[in-house]
């Protein structure tokens, strides 16, 4: 493992975990490799959030109250990079271990089952299949509300939409 103290989660982030050492706070498997940090989960979360301008509070706010899901809420960092991500357990347990659904290949149907990703990479989670499953549809349903909006304001910008015929300064 490496160690790396300025990790920002991007399109290559697979998993973060709980390191449980003395140093260092979290493990990070990433496409790249594998990174451990001094930096906690929580904050690298939440400056992937303020990267989006948001917050990781407010992420969380928006599952409990507009979509009901007050245990284990994903999180949409970014809907238009499609970065989201899904809790294994509640976010208050130490266990709690977060995944990036769109790097998942499989997951086993063991009774402590693994996930494989796309590039290889085994890692066994702590929580049931169809609980991941469900997290990842939660997070789904999410992703899918925040599309069209984002749509409609990149269609604005668009110089071959319609809408910028009929407010294109330059005709």
């Amino acid at each position: 493992m490496k160690k790396n103290n300025s990790y920002e989660i991007s399109q290559s982030t697979l998993a973060l975990v709980n390191a449980k050492d003395i140093v260092y706070q979290t493990i990070i498997y990433d496409v790249n490799g594998t990174y451990v940090t001094k930096q906690m989960i929580n904050q690298l979360i939440n400056d992937a959030c303020l990267k989006a301008n948001t917050t990781y509070q407010a992420k969380r706010e928006i599952s409990r109250r507009k979509f009901g899901q007050r245990a284990k809420p994903p999180i949409i960092i970014d809907a238009t990079d499609g970065l989201y991500l899904v809790p294994t357990m509640s976010p208050r347990s130490y266990d709690c271990m977060y995944l990036f659904p769109e790097h998942i290949s499989e997951i086993s149907n063991d009774k402590t089952p693994i996930v494989t990703f796309k590039n290889g990479l085994t890692l066994p989670i702590n929580c049931s299949k169809s609980s991941l499953k469900r997290q990842i549809e939660r997070a789904k349903v999410q992703m899918y509300d925040h599309i069209p909006k984002v749509w409609m304001i990149m269609e604005r910008y668009n110089k071959r939409s319609p809408w910028w015929d009929l407010y294109d300064p330059h005709k």
